[in-house]
């Protein structure tokens, strides 16, 4: 019986180049990520809570908003409430929780109230977050 064994060929140029492009996107990839995270600043969310839409519902009155983050970290459990004014004096509040909100995105969500918003000014604000 003839045990001849075949040994490999040598690495062609064009597996080497391959490889060489796949080393510089994996090197490329670190060094973006290490700079971003020497250089992005960090701090608190920035929320800010705009009305979109008022409806009216079976029992009460919807109003819809916009919860945009532009601040450099998330906030979780963030407490929105609302207040429907007559002047300077507080007619209804109500208030709800987002689970989550990452930095630099935007979530929706709504109030309810018994009162038209519509008769009122509206004042929506964010009063309470954690850290994720």
């Amino acid at each position: 019986m003839d045990d001849k064994r075949q040994l490999p060929e040598s690495t062609s140029w064009l597996e080497w180049a391959v490889a060489g492009i796949g080393a510089a996107f994996i090197a490329a990839t670190l060094g973006y990520l290490i700079y971003f995270g020497v250089t992005y600043p960090s701090g608190p969310p920035d929320i800010i809570i705009t009305p979109t839409s008022y409806r009216a519902l079976s029992d009460g009155h919807l109003v819809e908003f916009t919860a945009q983050n532009n601040g450099n970290s998330t906030a979780a459990n963030l407490v929105v409430k609302g207040a429907l004014m007559d002047g300077g004096e507080v007619v209804e509040e109500s208030e709800m929780t987002l689970d989550y909100l990452p930095q630099k995105a935007e979530r929706t969500g709504g109030l309810i109230f018994e009162n038209d918003p519509s008769e009122y000014q509206v004042k929506l604000q964010a009063t309470g977050y954690s850290a994720p």
